[in-house]
């Protein structure tokens, strides 16, 4: 999980396509995932619910199915969203893979003094207002 959003911030597009489950990724555009990557701040994840995982810390070697609900934070054209999903990922020949996902997405008007939706504490002109991509 958090490394396919990881890939999304890069712009890995090789990687996103690689974690989605073989029979998705006949369905999917190269280049509407390479537009996404472009055009998307990102500005932080929280993982809301996972998985427990074993006290060695990985997960438990039978599982083939699991279900992470994360929120993520990101900039569009200077307007905060959080994409808030729930995905789930089946398990093939010991690696994950992404199947789907339940999601919504709310957007929030953000002005330039108002705390930065990325949860550092800064005001957005001063943190991601200042960092976008250009």
């Amino acid at each position: 999980m958090r490394s396919r959003y990881s890939a999304h911030i890069e712009g890995n597009v090789d990687y996103i396509l690689d974690t989605y489950l073989p029979e998705q990724r006949a369905k999917l555009s190269r280049e509407d995932i390479e537009q996404s990557t472009k055009n998307i701040q990102w500005c932080g994840l929280d993982v809301v619910d996972a998985p427990p995982v074993s006290a060695s810390g990985t997960d438990s070697a039978s599982d083939e199915h699991g279900v992470v609900e994360f929120q993520a934070k990101y900039l569009v054209e200077g307007r905060a969203q959080v994409l808030h999903e729930r995905s789930s990922f089946q398990r093939l020949g010991g690696r994950w893979f992404y199947v789907t996902g339940n999601l919504t997405t709310r957007s929030n008007k953000v002005g330039r003094n108002d705390p930065c939706p990325c949860g550092s504490g800064k005001k957005y002109k001063k943190c991601c207002l200042s960092n976008r991509r250009r």
